[in-house]
């Protein structure tokens, strides 16, 4: 298992370094990780193999290979629930992801489950969970919050429940919580669950569990769970970046997987807690003007990875001088515009007048100058319309 946070700031690379600025990684949000494909053995330097099964005697085994990490349990006696787990250090994360499995679709009599728990360190059994239950007809994934005592827990609220017939016997889950209100739940990078006004009453550092429990004496049955980690958060933060302008992750086949706008002070935080981790995208950032000022290669991506960028100022400028003389040619040629109406309409004023002279002289010579006056409408009219097109 890999933990901890590196200390590299690693700079990314560039197709055009005379026209883009450069983003460095600051810090990684990785906190640990575990494929839990381990050829030989369980890392319980990481992992602590403990449960309740240990104290009532019941029939429980671990193993890890190829596959994944194995748990088993049986039930010590008929309707009496027992658990084995595998559980983490202490930890900060926000963000956890693991992989699990169950090759059965029922039990012969009472219940047996799996699922990946986020618990306070403290004395209270406070968790999240989502989970597969298993019973005599079917197999049932739901999201889970809980409340109890320093024993176990006691009051279960069933938040999402999947009731759809022939379910899955291995999903991918992540959960993000900060413990208190917040809570992201995905399956298969879908989200199934959000809430942000929860009483979770689990405050931080967390426990991450992968457990298996039973009340079924039937046999002793496993669940399996491959590629853990955990992050810490679900964002990716660009800092540095142009004020008012955007922030992309796009992928090699230029997919925009994420999108934000760069807030005052910089800064844009991009969600990728749908997404399998580490995400392969490249960074891209764009002044206001929609003009793209800096781009990586594409990188692995963890959630709470954070980013900085120096924009090559000459070439974020460029948009800012185009804009400025362009602002400047619109104002003159507003005021050109503005001049010629104004010209254009004393003229009309003076045009009328004189055809309004030549109306009244043609009254007392109708004989011979009809056209003259039906000329001067003529002018007037055109006049007019062409006053009215410079407005």
């Amino acid at each position: 298992a890999y933990s901890g946070l590196s200390g590299k700031n690693n700079s990314l690379a560039y197709a055009d370094q005379g026209s883009f600025g450069t983003i460095s990684k600051i810090s990684t949000g990785l906190v640990a990780q575990d494929f839990l494909t381990n050829n030989t053995s369980v890392n319980t330097s990481y992992w602590t193999m403990n449960g309740d099964a240990v104290a009532m005697n019941a029939p429980h085994s671990f193993s890890e290979d190829p596959e994944g990490l194995h748990i088993g349990i049986q039930a010590a006696s008929s309707g009496q629930w027992a658990g084995f787990y595998a559980m983490t250090p202490k930890t900060d994360a926000r963000l956890f992801h693991a992989v699990l499995s169950i090759p059965f679709k029922t039990v012969q009599d009472h219940w047996w489950d799996t699922g990946m728990y986020v618990q306070t360190s403290g004395s209270m059994v406070n968790y999240v969970t989502c989970a597969a239950v298993v019973d005599h007809t079917h197999v049932t994934w739901e999201v889970m919050s809980t409340k109890g005592n320093t024993n176990s827990a006691t009051e279960f609220n069933v938040l999402w429940k999947d009731t759809s017939a022939n379910q899955p016997y291995t999903r991918d889950c992540t959960i993000v919580t900060n413990g208190s209100n917040s809570l992201q739940v995905y399956l298969d990078n879908q989200l199934v669950y959000s809430g942000n006004s929860l009483d979770l009453q689990m405050p931080a550092p967390f426990n991450a569990y992968l457990e298996v429990q039973a009340s079924t004496t039937s046999e002793k049955l496993f669940g399996t769970y491959t590629d853990f980690y955990a992050t810490t958060s679900q964002d990716i933060t660009l800092s540095g970046a142009p004020v008012a302008g955007r922030v992309e992750l796009v992928d090699s086949a230029g997919n925009i997987l994420a999108s934000e706008k760069v807030g005052s002070d910089g800064t844009a935080s991009l969600d990728i807690g749908k997404y399998h981790m580490p995400l392969a995208a490249s960074i891209k950032a764009y002044n206001p003007s929609g003009r793209l000022v800096a781009s990586s290669d594409v990188a692995s991506l963890w959630g709470g990875d954070r980013y900085s960028t120096i924009i090559d100022s000459k070439n974020n400028n460029k948009d800012d001088k185009a804009q400025a003389s362009n602002n400047n040619d619109n104002h003159d040629n507003k005021k050109i515009a503005q001049s010629l109406a104004k010209a254009a309409k004393k003229d009309a004023r003076d045009a009328e007048k004189a055809i309004k002279v030549a109306a009244h002289q043609d009254k007392k010579k109708q004989d011979g100058n009809v056209n003259n006056v039906i000329s001067d409408v003529v002018l007037k009219d055109n006049v007019k319309e062409l006053v009215k097109g410079m407005k």
